[in-house]
């Protein structure tokens, strides 16, 4: 269970060391910290996505994240059985706001919003 650290971030799970949340998708979205352990036990594609890390401000108010945070959804396999993804919110966080990439699929695509309360 995630614990409230500010009003913007909370504590994250065994999977992300922060989370936010994401006007856009209307759920939450994690990041971890470059010091942040690896989880034991994770198949070889879930070590793929674990191995993305973030440098963070340490600002909890009006946290700065690079690189970008990008989500991904499976939607099925190539003829080689290698999953195909495709992106559902692509975002980077700077100074407490979120600055959407046109490659979003929601309806703040293109667009910066502040950070909101979670």
């Amino acid at each position: 269970m995630s614990e409230k650290i500010s009003s913007r971030l909370q504590s994250g799970n065994s999977s992300f060391e922060r989370l936010f949340f994401c006007p856009g998708c209307k759920n939450a979205h994690g990041f971890r910290s470059k010091e942040w352990p690896m989880p034991k036990g994770l198949s070889k594609e879930a070590i793929k996505l674990f191995q993305n890390k973030w440098s963070w401000n340490g600002d909890i108010e009006k946290p700065t994240l690079t690189p970008s945070i990008h989500i991904v959804k499976k939607i099925g396999l190539d003829k080689n059985n290698n999953p195909i993804y495709q992106t559902i919110c692509h975002s980077f966080v700077r100074q407490g706001m979120i600055h959407f990439l046109n490659d979003c699929k929601h309806d703040l695509k293109g667009k910066t919003v502040e950070l909101p309360n979670f």
